[in-house]
């Protein structure tokens, strides 16, 4: 489980739903309520006023086009780690563990 910034971000993301969090990409944003999927995405939290991580979009399809899976595709075809945050977390640990920035 993602610790967000603060307790009002966790409410919101997981009480009121009105912060979306994509844990795979470490990116939270407010949606646009227009019936699609699209959100307008936060870099500082509006109640803390702390900067949240940046994304990870760039990274993960990388990874991705590396092990020649093109994406968008059906989750079931993605590496199991990378169906979550997971993939993240593994790096950010392995990095803690050697001492490198992430």
């Amino acid at each position: 489980m993602v610790e967000h910034c603060c307790s009002n971000m966790q409410y919101m993301i997981e009480e009121e739903q009105s912060i979306i969090f994509l844990p795979e990409f470490r990116e939270y944003g407010v949606p646009i309520l227009d019936g699609g999927s699209s959100f307008l995405q936060m870099n500082f939290c509006p109640w803390c006023g702390k900067k949240l991580p940046e994304s990870l979009r760039d990274e993960f399809y990388d990874i991705l086009e590396a092990k020649g899976i093109d994406y968008p595709c059906p989750k079931e075809e993605l590496p199991e780690n990378m169906r979550s945050e997971k993939w993240w977390q593994e790096k950010m640990a392995d990095n803690c563990a050697g001492n490198k920035q992430f």
